[in-house]
């Protein structure tokens, strides 16, 4: 999908390793799969992130796995074999047209018929299927046999089938009856590739016996068997003329293999070709050209003369399938995420095609319910959980990146990168701080395997494989380290009153411990291996852990003792998520492709959520209970309607309320203040829907401040204290407009309203905090009108230890953490001071003032 990483134009590449290791001859794949029958959807009037999804949920996150690319017959339509199931684009244009799935089944191998008319494939419970791709509908389903398939391919003339079988033996039936022809046997190894030529008169396959045969399809007769190879054969190639064919064998050894040139009709060996290509190689479809991948390079050769064409480069992850276009004018590669169109004829790439994510792990959920960040491998995304749409990447080149939180205020994701965590402002997508703090310490192993921030926001906690908790003070310095687990800890979760912090390690037992002082206040005992993860409810009475031992125990946390243990998973416990009304513990396990449901109260089951097609990794639930989130390393993440699963009323959420919580407060003013200026739709912070964010919207969020469902302008609270000059622009801009509504004047009046309240009427100094409890500082004021301010900081006896100059600040209120003046307790040579009674002098103009301050480490 997201082709980032410009930066590494690492190598050529281009491959299809499917087309080589076990995937015989899919050389003209599914594509115009506009099956009905089973579940195709178009690009009319819908948006692909809501095509094919299962039952309650709303958005489906990535496209998922690059695994098989191929072009249509025609050339028209290029089609993308997925870990989710197979897209299809417009060739022209990359356009998306269609995804084909079925939720209760993983597509297998997929082959045209030669003319594109019919398309064959399996299912994982071996049917096997033919469908007209003109209709859409299934012509006929071939029941399995007995023996499982490996792969399946069509004959010229559409009336036979050929199947390759666990066994070794190759199956050929009628496509009309559905009955077995006949059975060719020889083999001795699994059968790699099969190939008819022009007239269908001929079958060759291929195997991992080293072999290569020669079949005839009217009599059965084995003609020729071709043992020159010395290494398994993965492909195999025709000729146009049909009168040659070309294999190619693996080379274990240094993944290099050997191309050999035959005679159909003789079977005679005709020469070996000394491209040195790798297992992932593939011709044109008139033999004239090799694309060869190895790795992150792909190259283009030509066939006859031998000669290196072109490297084609840009692909940052490994490319794991690609296909010629029918007239072999264009090549398309992919790999994990990647999709890429190539110019044979000059070797630039033509278009990237985005939207295919790898393997997921990570997840976490913005406060305001708005982002879900989703992490890869080296990538972590963020989507808009109210649209599905894609909103940017960040480039973390970390394996995993599967432990992450945002800071209670929505500004800061925090994320591991081994054994430090790195802070991103994601608006931004810049890294603004890494922490370090188990540098040093010796430590070894997964490293940091979560990370959580206290709802608060004061502190920033991580448990890592040393079996330690650090925990910092959100102004990035650290507090302190929790010891007391005798292995690593795999999971971490704060109280709702941020009092408390339980952790969930590998010595089988949850730590639950006193924030503050840094103190283990006891361990629960119960599971009988490692507990991979914790979770507390919303009222902060009940934990809940999830075990190796494939249990689930709720633990009363007053108490110490377990309140039941739920059994039901048949492998390891890896997440557990409370809803937000605590009446239902969401789980999933190690093999899990679905989620588990029960009802806390009862410890009953509920009714699963199918969708995924892979492991899950992580499940969270949004703050407002409306949505419930799960990714998957099949490479996606879905959405899930809450409010539906639970059969809770929708609450209907007016315009104004742009953060959806239920209320309109200066929060909702803040966001639309955020977004000033943009253009286009679908932004929820363009109220009334005229294409642009502007002083408009901000006075009809202001006037619905008065209404019912909204806070008092005096008792609404916000983390970003909105500046002065800021509202008198927006008093300015609305007083001059010629609106005359009821909902705008009161609009305006909120806004003055908020203006006076906004405004001091004297400057003070004010108490610093937070204190004593750590070596840094925030200390707030406010101003009675714009003015230069600075701080001077004094031992007890008026030593001057540190100056801060602020400069210019308007008129203002400076109260919250992020405008307070910050001291990060160093002196003006940057070194540590001591504990002990400290003075804080503010001048802001012709006022000054004196504090005490009190600072102990």
């Amino acid at each position: 999908m997201f082709i980032g990483l410009i930066m590494k134009t690492l190598n050529r590449m281009i491959i299809l390793r499917e087309l080589f290791s076990g995937s015989v001859g899919i050389h003209t794949f599914i594509i115009l799969l506009m099956i009905t029958s089973l579940n195709t959807a178009s690009v009319v009037g819908e948006e692909f992130s809501q095509w094919n999804l299962p039952d309650k949920a709303k958005y489906r996150l990535g496209k998922g796995i690059i695994q098989k690319v191929l072009y249509s017959p025609n050339g028209e339509y290029i089609a993308v074999k997925s870990s989710i199931g197979i897209w299809i684009y417009d060739a022209h244009t990359g356009k998306t047209l269609k995804l084909f799935s079925d939720v209760h089944s993983k597509i297998n191998l997929i082959e045209f018929s030669p003319d594109g008319s019919t398309l064959s494939y399996f299912d994982e419970f071996q049917y096997i299927h033919i469908i007209d791709t003109t209709t859409g509908k299934i012509v006929k389903s071939i029941p399995p046999y007995g023996n499982s398939i490996t792969s399946v391919i069509l004959s010229p003339d559409r009336n036979t089938i050929v199947t390759a079988n666990s066994d070794y033996s190759i199956t050929l039936w009628d496509v009309n009856t559905g009955v077995q022809i006949t059975t060719f046997k020889g083999h001795i190894r699994t059968i790699t590739s099969m190939v008819f030529n022009t007239d269908g008169k001929t079958l060759v396959t291929g195997s991992w016996d080293c072999s290569v045969r020669i079949w005839d399809i009217t009599t059965g007769e084995n003609r020729y068997t071709l043992r020159k190879h010395t290494n398994g054969v993965t492909q195999i190639h025709f000729h146009p003329n049909s009168n040659t064919f070309a294999t190619v064998s693996n080379n274990i050894g240094n993944n290099r293999s050997k191309i050999y040139k035959w005679d159909i009709e003789t079977g005679n060996y005709l020469g070996e070709a000394s491209i040195p290509i790798t297992t992932n190689a593939t011709f044109s479809s008139d033999g004239r050209l090799i694309a060869n991948a190895d790795k992150r390079n792909l190259s283009l050769w030509d066939f006859q003369s031998e000669e290196k064409l072109f490297e084609l480069t840009l692909h940052t992850k490994y490319i794991s399938t690609f296909a010629f276009s029918p007239d072999g004018r264009t090549l398309v590669s992919g790999g994990h995420e990647e999709l890429f169109l190539w110019d044979v004829m000059t070797g630039a790439r033509k278009m990237s095609i985005p939207g295919h994510t790898s393997y997921l792990y990570g997840l976490a959920i913005s406060p305001n319910n708005r982002i879900v960040a989703t992490g890869g491998r080296d990538v972590i995304h963020l989507w808009d959980i109210s649209t599905g749409e894609y909103k940017t990447t960040l480039y973390e080149f970390d394996e995993f990146n599967r432990a992450m939180a945002f800071s209670p205020d929505g500004q800061t994701l925090a994320c591991d990168i081994g054994w430090s965590i790195r802070l991103w402002n994601h608006n931004q997508r810049v890294p603004i701080a890494t922490l370090k703090g188990y540098l040093g310490n010796g430590a070894s192993g997964y490293g940091i395997a979560s990370i959580v921030y206290s709802p608060d926001g004061r502190y920033l906690a991580s448990g890592s494989s040393d079996g330690t908790v650090q925990l910092w003070y959100s102004g990035r310095t650290l507090k302190g380290t929790l010891v007391g687990h005798s292995d690593g800890i795999y999971s971490i979760a704060f109280s709702p009153d941020c009092r408390y912090l339980v952790s969930g390690s590998r010595d089988n037992t949850v730590g639950f411990w006193d924030v503050e002082n840094e103190e283990l206040i006891t361990t629960f005992k119960g599971h009988t291996d490692h507990v991979n993860s914790v979770a507390y409810n919303q009222k902060g009475n009940i934990v809940a852990s999830g075990s190796k031992d494939n249990t689930v125990i709720l633990w009363d946390v007053n108490t110490g003792k377990q309140i039941r243990q739920l059994f039901g998973h048949s492998s390891w416990v890896t997440s557990v998520a409370f809803s937000p009304d605590g009446e239902t513990l969401a789980s999933v396990g190690v093999t899990d492709n679905f989620i588990r449901l029960w009802d806390v109260f009862t410890g009953d089951p509920l009714p699963p959520l199918y969708g995924h097609y892979s492991r899950i990794d992580g499940i969270s639930f949004t703050s407002d209970g409306r949505n419930f989130v799960s990714v998957s390393t099949d490479g996606t993440a879905l959405v899930w309607d809450w409010t539906s699963i639970n059969g809770i009323e929708e609450i209907t959420i007016i315009p104004e309320d742009v953060n959806s919580d239920g209320v309109v407060d200066i929060q909702d003013l803040i966001y639309v203040a955020s977004q000033f200026g943009k253009i286009g739709a679908e932004n929820i912070a363009d109220v009334n829907n005229d294409g642009v964010v502007d002083v408009t919207d901000i006075v009809l969020v202001a006037g619905a401040i008065m209404n019912t469902d909204s806070a008092p302008i005096g008792t609404s609270k916000s983390n970003y204290p909105l500046a002065i000059e800021t509202v008198k622009t927006w008093l300015n801009q609305a007083q001059n407009t010629n609106n005359v509504s009821d909902k705008y004047r009161r609009g305006i009046a909120v806004l003055e309203q908020l203006l006076a309240l906004l405004t001091p009427k004297e400057t003070v100094l004010l108490p610093n905090y937070p204190n004593p409890f750590n070596p840094e500082t925030w200390i707030p004021f406010q101003l009675a009108k714009p003015t230069d301010v600075s701080i001077q900081i004094y031992t007890s006896n008026g030593h001057l230890v540190r100056h801060i100059d602020l400069g210019y600040r308007p008129a203002g209120k400076y109260i919250n953490r992020d405008v307070a003046i910050y001291w990060d307790g160093k002196n003006q040579a940057g070194e540590p001071v001591a504990s002990g009674v400290y003075l804080c002098t503010m001048s802001a103009g012709e006022y000054t003032a004196t504090r005490r301050m009190l600072i102990i480490k």
